[in-house]
């Protein structure tokens, strides 16, 4: 098992990931669990923006990554 890093250093996917899943600096965590984690939420997603289930984000424009991004903010 890996143990949470400090979040501030951390990518902004793994801190919503750990916001939803009430993770701390030094618990311990999966990393296969924040991988399937992240794939239903980019089902999820996927799905409220009317893509198939293998579309880029970039379908979506440009920013289509970091409108993800912001989805698992709201959702943590």
């Amino acid at each position: 098992m890996a143990k949470v890093p400090n979040l501030v250093e951390c990518q902004p996917r793994f801190v919503a990931y750990c916001k939803a899943h009430g993770l701390r600096e030094g618990d311990e965590w999966q990393t296969w669990e924040y991988m399937a984690w992240i794939s239903k939420k980019a089902a999820e997603f996927r799905k409220l923006h009317g893509l198939w289930r293998w579309d880029s984000f970039y379908k979506l424009g440009a920013d289509g990554h970091k409108q993800f991004t912001r989805f698992l903010k709201t959702e943590a």
